[in-house]
């Protein structure tokens, strides 16, 4: 598990997919599942 930014964090499923979530609360809220560009791209638009 990493923190990105902004309270956004990642993890990794495997060697290529991970997964972009932010704490919402009590809550988690999944935002993208997506290789480590999809994720950097992302996370430059927010």
């Amino acid at each position: 598990m990493k923190n990105l930014r902004d309270g956004y964090w990642e993890i990794r499923k495997g060697l290529k997919t991970r997964i972009l979530f932010r704490w919402r609360g009590d809550s988690i809220e999944f935002i993208l599942a997506g290789s480590h560009d999809h994720i950097k791209r992302y996370i430059r638009g927010v």
